[in-house]
């Protein structure tokens, strides 16, 4: 996967990127804004639950940087409904003495080769090699004292998306 850098300071006439925006009341002049969270390397999108717990499910988009720090907390990242933006969605952890559980689809996959467990856990129940078309988690960073699961969904967490489906069906009506 190659990674395209920004190019600040060059104006284009169109940026597909969105990368760069008009300035206003200009005629033709751009002006370069920051990338959105998520999308470069050094503005991964972050997930700190603290010590509470953190949970995003439902539909989003899943930028191709992100970084969990569990700390003493709980991170829950349902990929169930989730539209990955990239290929290969680049993951750094720091686990503290938390807890960081995956809830990925079918096809998903994820590589924990480069993890420092250090006195933690990690446990995957999906395979390291994607299947073609679907998204592959490229996890590192270290665990210190954490837990790292990744695994299908299981019978709860259908039957939560079933609910969910149920009452946005409920509110388009």
């Amino acid at each position: 996967m190659t990674i395209v850098e920004p190019q600040w300071g060059v104006y284009p006439e169109h940026d597909p990127a969105g990368l760069q925006t008009p300035v206003s009341g200009t005629q033709g002049q751009w002006v370069a804004t920051p990338p959105r969270l998520g999308y470069a390397p050094e503005t991964p999108l972050p997930f700190h639950p603290g010590t509470g717990k953190l949970v995003k499910q439902g539909e989003w988009t899943v930028p191709p940087f992100l970084f969990v720090r569990a700390g003493m907390g709980t991170t829950v990242l349902d990929f169930q409904r989730a539209v990955p933006a990239a290929a290969v969605i680049y993951i750094k952890i720091a686990g503290g003495m938390g807890q960081i559980h995956f809830v990925v689809p079918a096809g998903w996959s994820a590589d924990l080769t480069t993890i420092d467990p250090g006195w933690g856990t990690r446990k995957s129940e999906v395979p390291e090699q994607p299947v073609p078309g679907y998204p592959l988690l490229y996890i590192s960073g270290s665990l210190a004292m954490g837990t790292l699961k990744i695994r299908y969904p299981k019978r709860r967490d259908l039957k939560r998306l079933a609910k969910q489906l149920e009452t946005e069906q409920a509110q388009l009506r």
